[in-house]
């Protein structure tokens, strides 16, 4: 009956890593061996095909066996695992509350049919969902993989506790954070669109400075994710956090300024309204985002600023 433990020992030893292959399948050799002479001199006679069949049946499937000898049997390891769980249910959340309301900004701006609104915020939760918990479980497993789950409960101090006193860190602020980061990176990515107001004269949209911005934008997108998660996963890290912050936002008010300067940021086209008056809206909306852009570059500065008050006194 050699024939099936060779055809078993085959199959375990296509998925064994290949420099421990031969000493693996040695040894289960042996192990196996030695549970057919027990048996047969159990049974005092030579066991059967069938018999041999169901002791390397209860040894377990080949690739089952295998997977005992290799390395990270686990996407996301149970040191990870609470961080990561965590995040995907505020993520979640944000997700489906940010495709409703696309799909109620959809019904309120007479974009669409109830049913079409109904089916477009269903059908965006869904896709919003799916990716961005492809996203989150990309990030967890590269962390997994590089060893980051391991090292933080390994280097953890109680010293870095914050004291009893204190709040507690805000982890459904960094959470919500990583959340609306996935969402934004998503809808610059094209993974789902956001209802724009409509008139019916004219039709609005985007300058083509903000493509020129584009991967700009997405890298910056991509740092404050990165910040978010290590706000929520490492709040200790203040240090490594205040230089992070202080990089985006000083990438963010170069980007700010870069923006400003092209002074046009959407483009009105008449199709039943009179020029001037398509005119006058693309004023009061440049109008807007100029305002806005200030109002984003004022508050990054003196959010900054704080940070740095804050790492001085707790120093």
């Amino acid at each position: 009956m050699t024939d099936l433990v060779d055809r078993y020992l085959s199959s375990v030893r296509r998925s064994l890593p290949a420099g421990k292959a031969d000493d693996i399948v040695a040894e289960l050799r042996d192990v196996l061996s030695s549970r057919i002479e027990d048996r047969e001199e159990a049974l005092d006679r030579p066991l059967r095909r069938d018999e041999v069949a169901a002791i390397l049946k209860d040894f377990g499937h080949p690739l089952v066996v295998a997977a005992g000898y290799k390395p990270h049997q686990v996407l996301i390891g149970p040191q990870i695992f609470p961080f990561y769980l965590f995040t995907m249910k505020v993520v979640g959340a944000v997700v489906i509350v940010l495709m409703v309301a696309i799909g109620a900004a959809d019904l309120m701006l007479g974009h669409a049919p109830v049913v079409r609104a109904l089916v477009r915020a269903a059908a965006g939760v869904w896709d919003g969902a799916l990716s961005a918990a492809a996203i989150i479980t990309l990030v967890f497993a590269v962390l997994e993989r590089t060893g980051f789950a391991a090292e933080h409960v390994r280097n953890w101090r109680p010293e870095q506790l914050p004291p009893a006193d204190r709040p507690a860190p805000g982890r459904w602020e960094s959470a919500i954070e990583i959340g609306i980061g996935i969402a934004f990176i998503l809808w610059w990515t094209d993974s789902f669109t956001l209802p724009i107001p409509a008139h019916r004269g004219l039709v609005l949209e985007a300058a083509p400075v903000w493509a020129d911005y584009y991967w700009p934008i997405l890298a910056l997108a991509v740092i404050q994710l990165a910040i978010a998660l290590v706000k929520c996963i490492r709040p200790g890290w203040r240090i490594a956090r205040l230089v992070m912050g202080t990089v985006n936002a000083i990438a963010t008010l170069l980007l700010i300024a870069g923006l400003h300067r092209a002074g046009t940021w959407v483009v009105v086209r008449a199709t039943t309204m009179d020029p001037a008056d398509a005119a006058r809206v693309a004023d009061s909306v440049d109008l807007a985002l100029g305002i806005g852009m200030v109002a984003v570059a004022v508050v990054m500065i003196v959010t900054t600023l704080v940070d740095f008050r804050k790492a001085a006194r707790g120093r």
